[in-house]
């Protein structure tokens, strides 16, 4: 049976990913009714835990978990190791003397009880004390309600988290009002200033990308730019310093590493490095969103039997979020890129299957099944392609986070 999780970042205060909320489906078409939202849980237990493995999803974080009231009473989370869950209450579970007992043990075993979808500050004083983390749904509440909540919550020992943020304003909201947990895609979104001036190292990075997608790269050119940043050259050779190339003696040159490459080679090193190291001032999470989205859409086009534009489909889902890399409108930042006419107009809305790729590896991040299940359709590949598709990507965005 093909099963499918997703994963959304929660970030802290710093802005660093400090827990992941795992969503599941049986199917990308199947909804939340409530007659299988048991086996839901159930089944995100079983897969994520014990079939793909936490460490893969979750990079030894907390996973927040959806328990409905059937698994919160069966004892279901306490077969999984206390430090890596957080039992997440649904909304519609009500808080009667069965589900208290269930929480308050718990609690007694060290388990983190979080209350989901909160949109009010009225809520049963006997449940909030059992909550290690009240979860508040920006979408549904205002800016007071907000405010309200947080002044309740505070100093009764709960942490609040704000979800479905959706803007860096939210985020600077909510972090005034004293929230200590975030989750939503603001970490992903640019902050625009206009006339803003990029620093001389991202320049020289824009020069390096500029240089690597032209149509023929002038590898003196590009020695030239490297040379001028030792620390993007060291990264060029411990990068084929730790690939199997077979090489009888280690490559001790900038040019002899770059004629090893290739362009193709030399093309997709230089997208990886220079978005790792944009990302320096960014949330950590939002070079991992890159790196994931870039293997899931190169994944993809092979699969649909686009070999050739596996490249294209990298470079649509690396650069999705160049915006926010360099605080630009989109079409501004990519003209400082040289990317192909193709992936630029698929990064901008364009009808090409490029951008149904990229749709759908946006609507996966989301775990929006339905939508999962219509672009598949759409561009034309096996339900059953995607859930080994994300997990190969994931790991390749760990991976190569750590070795950028």
């Amino acid at each position: 049976m093909t099963v499918f999780v997703a994963r959304q970042p929660i970030l802290d205060r710093t802005r660093r990913t400090c827990a992941y909320e795992l969503l599941y489906r049986s199917s990308p078409d199947s909804g939340y009714d409530a007659p299988d939202a048991d086996r839901a849980t159930l089944e995100v237990i079983d897969t994520s835990f014990h079939v793909v493995g936490l460490d893969a999803l979750t990079g030894r974080r907390r996973a927040f978990v959806n328990f409905t009231r059937e698994t919160l009473l069966k004892g279901y989370a306490t077969s999984l190791p206390r430090e890596c869950l957080v039992v997440e209450v649904l909304e519609d579970v009500a808080p009667d003397a069965e589900v208290l007992e269930a929480c308050r043990g718990l609690k007694a075993a060290g388990y983190p009880v979080a209350l989901d979808d909160v949109i009010t500050a009225d809520l049963p004083g006997v449940l909030v004390d059992l909550a290690d983390i009240v979860k508040v749904d920006f979408r549904l509440t205002d800016r007071a309600t907000r405010s309200q909540i947080a002044r309740a919550f505070r100093g009764r020992g709960v942490r609040l988290l704000a979800e479905k943020v959706e803007t860096d304003s939210e985020f600077r909201q909510a972090y005034a009002d004293g929230y200590e947990l975030f989750q939503g895609y603001f970490f992903a979104r640019p902050n625009v200033v206009s006339g803003r001036a990029i620093p001389a190292v991202k320049q020289n990075l824009l020069r390096l990308l500029h240089e690597a997608h032209r149509p023929d790269p002038n590898h003196r050119h590009f020695e030239e730019i490297i040379r001028q940043d030792m620390g993007i050259a060291f990264k060029l050779l411990a990068h084929l310093r730790g690939a199997a190339w077979g090489q009888r003696r280690p490559v001790d040159s900038v040019r002899n590493a770059l004629l090893l490459l290739g362009d193709r080679g030399i093309r997709k090193w230089a997208s990886i490095v220079a978005i790792a190291t944009l990302g320096q001032d960014r949330p950590p999470e939002l070079v991992v969103t890159s790196l994931v989205r870039a293997s899931f859409c190169e994944g993809i086009m092979t699969d649909r039997d686009s070999g050739p534009m596996g490249e294209e489909g990298f470079l649509v889902g690396l650069f999705s979020t160049i915006d926010t890399f360099l605080d630009l409108p989109l079409r501004e930042a990519l003209d400082r890129l040289a990317l192909d006419d193709t992936v630029s107009a698929a990064l901008l809305g364009g009808g090409h299957a490029l951008r149904s790729v990229l749709d759908l590896a946006l609507a996966y991040e989301r775990g929006d099944w339905a939508d999962v299940s219509r672009l598949a359709t759409v561009v034309g590949v096996a339900a059953d392609r995607l859930p080994p598709r994300y997990r190969e990507a994931v790991a390749f965005g760990n991976a190569a986070l750590a070795a950028a």
